[in-house]
C-alpha cells in the first residue's frame, strides 16, 4: 500500500497487487485508489497513480488499472497522459458493468509504447 500526505495528514491511499498469469511476465496492477472526500479533484489521486506508474515501468514492468470511475477515466484519455487505453477497453464484461464505464489503461511513459493520439492503443507489453 502506497500513501499520500498533505502537510503531514494522510490524504491518499493507493494499492498495487500483482498479476498473476502464464503470458504476462512482471504485470502490475492497481488495485485500489482512495482520495479522501476533502481532497479530491485537486489531482492528488492522478499523481500518486502516475508515480506509481512510473515506479513500475522504471523497474522493468508492466502497469495497468481499470477503472469505472468517471473522471479518473476521463483524464487518462486527455492527449498527455501517460496512459493507454487497452483492448477490452469500453466493452460489455458479463455480470460486471453495461461496458460503458468500464476504462482499462495500460501505463506507457518511459516503456517504449508510443501513444497515438486520438485513439485507444492496444498493449500486452
Amino acid at each position: 500500500m502506497y500513501i499520500a500526505t498533505w502537510n503531514g495528514v494522510i490524504v491518499a491511499m493507493d494499492s498495487v497487487l500483482p498479476i498473476p498469469s502464464g503470458t504476462l511476465k512482471n504485470g502490475y496492477r492497481e488495485h485500489r485508489l482512495v482520495v479522501l472526500p476533502d481532497y479530491q479533484g485537486l489531482g492528488i489521486g492522478t499523481r500518486l497513480s502516475n508515480a506509481l506508474g512510473d515506479y513500475y515501468i522504471s523497474n522493468g514492468n508492466k502497469y495497468f488499472c481499470r477503472s469505472t470511475h468517471v473522471k479518473l477515466a476521463k483524464s487518462r484519455l486527455l492527449p498527455n497522459s501517460p496512459w493507454i487505453e487497452t483492448s477490452s477497453s469500453r466493452k460489455l464484461r458479463k455480470n460486471v458493468n453495461d461496458g460503458i464505464h468500464n476504462h482499462g489503461f495500460t501505463f506507457a511513459r518511459g516503456s517504449g509504447i508510443r501513444k497515438e493520439t486520438g485513439r485507444g492503443g492496444c498493449s500486452f507489453r
